[in-house]
């Protein structure tokens, strides 16, 4: 392989540990170029620092790395915080960041507030804790090998294997474990990457560049600079400077910090994705003597995934004709960019999140149908880490199991009725629950003990293959007809009469979203590609029910969840797995880039964190300044018995004085009382002439 621009990885360190550390510096990067020919280091210290932050805005570099102890030096932490703004930009546009061992005393704290929201951490100093052992990740691959990661005691050299801190993500979803450390009996995690964009971001409670293996640090770094790396592929003896347009796509590959290789092959059918040196770029560029019809097995489920993952791939699709240079041009082609189907997961998690709470306390089919979405995300990603965050079937499981198990008390069926059993035991089956968990439901429907309509049998038995149920009452209305034609296209395929009927439904703007969503959602399960074609075709009606949904002031919750189940299927069963964008209407058309969207979205989720917790506080003053008024008041009316009584016994008068004198003072404490309590209920109100004021200001404002 040869590198034609290196990526260039900017190191920030500080000159104490530097200068008293033998093999600290830049020893234990110098030992990566060996293994990633493709990295360049460039070192900065405290004193530099602004020099690297500046490079950082212009885009220059492809990663950053916090060498061990940096954030510890006042001026390093200083600068890298003013820079926020800067460094979650280049993260945003696809710059690395790694982030390695911090030394903090016990009780110390480093926030990592310059990261981007969804990837900040913070490191909490802790008494020296010895490392009993290191467990690396299996995945967690040699960057010159296939070989899996290890890392014994022996390689922290002269230095105790001892732990100093310990890194807390804000966001413990978005993070997965490359390794953990065995301290005091106990599995702790020591290194972590982000989840999406996938190891963009790698934090460490463990100094990989003092080391004497310097294989998890190799490991961390290629990872960082992956995204902006471009391989281009070429047979040997070809030069690249002829070719016009492989010169263009080579000037785009290293803009804004990208770095690029070649590397030459026999054919693109020999290239594994997944192996080296092919899985430290995200990015493939093919010669132009193999068109897109000849990628063949390059192609596969592991493109895929690259694809899932922000990589794209370039190639010809056409060549020049050089018998007839002005007949036929060179056409180039690239297909990058979240795939369609994930753009649509995207909207409905953004969607979701807000209203995640509802779905516990809704009908069994609105929970049915949330799970109807995780289980066909689940089937349609190739990557489970580019799922948006809180769509897993883990996720859902968890949110839903509480409101399940709620449902059935215990029981083998849910209120006696068939439409709810059916619904919470497909919603089981779809999350993966345990089949006897699911078995006794699914006996009770079809022991038949109970009072039916057509259409609840006939849902029953769509949602649940194979249930063992005789239905023989005939269909008497139209969505007795619309399932009974569902059941004959999934039992019988492409029926012709039953699809046409269906199909008909579906683009016909007077029938109801609800029902369009069910029809779609059942469709768009079948196996058969002449349903899926058929189906395919009402699309764009599908998109523009679900964007009018979405916008609705009460959205209908499971149309919105069974049409976002059956786009994705029609997305991803057409073949388009990247390059076809989806608009979303949420912001008046404007198009997001995904990775800004999330951070802005746990923006808002923060923010409103912070308001219900500014909102409690204040309830909790509120009660308390109550309780003190009414305790008050309490007191002052027995001081004013007492008083009285005091009075009776002391003051020599007549009947009718002694009477006149407690009514007067029954009326006045008892207004006082009332009084004082009207105040007490409105501690923390608006006083009316604010509220006046207010009022006045807003109606001249408005005219």
């Amino acid at each position: 392989m040869d590198v034609i621009v290196p990526a260039l990885v900017g190191v920030i360190q500080s000159t104490s540990e530097r200068d008293h550390n033998s093999d600290a510096g830049v020893e234990g990067f110098g030992r990566l170029v060996d293994d990633a020919p493709w990295i360049e280091f460039r070192y900065y210290d405290e004193h530099t620092v602004g020099e690297l932050f500046h490079g950082v805005a212009e885009m220059k570099f492809s990663a950053i790395v916090f060498a061990s102890n940096s954030l510890t030096h006042p001026s390093i932490y200083e600068a890298s915080r003013a820079a926020q703004d800067v460094i979650r930009a280049a993260s945003n546009n696809g710059v690395g960041i790694v982030v390695l061992h911090q030394f903090l005393l016990p009780g110390v704290v480093r926030d990592c507030t310059f990261l981007p929201l969804a990837h900040q951490v913070s490191f909490h100093g802790r008494a020296d804790a010895a490392v009993q052992g290191v467990t690396v990740d299996r995945r967690a691959l040699r960057v010159g090998s296939q070989d899996p990661l290890s890392l014994d005691l022996g390689q922290f050299g002269d230095r105790s294997p001892v732990v100093w801190s310990e890194v807390r993500p804000l966001y413990e979803r978005e993070w997965r474990c490359i390794a953990t450390v065995r301290m005091g009996g106990r599995d702790v995690d020591a290194i972590l990457r982000s989840r999406t964009p996938r190891a963009r971001t790698i934090v460490s409670v463990l100094p990989l560049d003092w080391l004497g293996d310097s294989g998890l640090l190799a490991h961390a770094v290629s990872r960082a600079v992956r995204g902006r790396g471009t391989l281009y592929l070429y047979p040997e003896g070809e030069n690249p400077s002829e070719d016009a347009s492989v010169q263009l796509a080579f000037g785009r590959a290293v803009l804004r910090g990208g770095h690029l290789s070649n590397q030459a092959i026999t054919h693109p059918s020999e290239v594994r994705v997944n192996c080296v040196p092919y899985r430290h770029f995200s990015h493939l560029v093919i010669s132009r003597t193999w068109k897109w019809s000849d990628l063949g097995t390059l192609l596969g489920q592991a493109t895929k995934s690259r694809l899932e993952n922000g990589g794209s791939i370039t190639a010809h699709a056409r060549d020049l004709d050089t018998d007839d240079p002005d007949g036929q041009q060179p056409l180039l082609v690239t297909v990058g960019g979240r795939p369609a189907y994930l753009e649509i997961a995207d909207r409905f998690a953004r969607w979701f999140e807000t209203l995640q709470e509802r779905f516990r306390d809704g009908q069994t089919t609105l929970a049915r149908a949330l799970a109807t979405v995780a289980n066909t995300i689940h089937a349609t990603v190739e990557d489970p880490d580019a799922v948006p965050q809180g769509l897993s079937i883990g996720e859902i499981r968890a949110l839903l199991s509480p409101y399940v198990d709620m449902r059935l008390r215990g029981l083998t069926h849910v209120d006696g009725h068939v439409l709810p059993t059916a619904a919470i035991a497909s919603t089981m089956e779809l999350l993966d629950f345990p089949p006897e968990r699911v078995a006794p439901l699914r006996s009770w429907i079809e022991a038949h003990d109970y009072a039916s309509s057509t259409a609840s049998l006939q849902q029953a038995k769509l949602w649940l293959p194979g249930l063992d149920i005789d239905d023989a009452l005939s269909p008497k209305t139209e969505i007795d007809q619309i399932f009974d034609a569902l059941l004959t296209v999934r039992s019988d395929g492409h029926d012709t009469a039953a699809m046409d009927y269906l199909c008909g439904i579906l683009k016909d703007g007077s029938q109801s979203i609800s029902r369009r969503a069910i029809i779609a959602e059942s469709l768009t399960n079948s196996d058969d590609p002449r349903v899926q074609a058929r189906v395919a075709d009402s699309a764009r009606t599908l998109q523009n029910d679900l964007e009018f949904s979405l916008a609705a002031g009460h959205p209908p919750m499971e149309a919105i969840c069974l049409s976002t189940a059956a786009l994705i299927r029609i997305h991803a069963s057409s073949g388009l797995t990247s390059g076809v964008p989806v608009q979303d209407h949420s912001d008046g058309g404007a198009w997001q880039e995904p990775d800004r969207d999330s951070e802005l979205r746990r923006k808002l989720e923060l923010t409103r964190q912070q308001v219900a917790d500014a909102d409690g506080k204040v309830r909790a003053v509120q009660q308390f300044a109550r309780r003190a008024v009414g305790m008050s008041v309490a007191i002052a009316v027995v001081i004013v018995l007492a008083a009285y009584g005091v009075l009776i016994s002391s003051v020599k008068l007549d009947a009718d004085a002694w009477v006149g004198i407690s009514v007067a003072g029954f009326v006045a404490t008892a207004a006082l009382v009332t009084y004082v309590g009207h105040r007490a209920s409105r501690v923390g109100g608006e006083p009316r002439w604010m509220a006046a004021v207010r009022d006045l200001f807003l109606s001249r404002t408005t005219k």
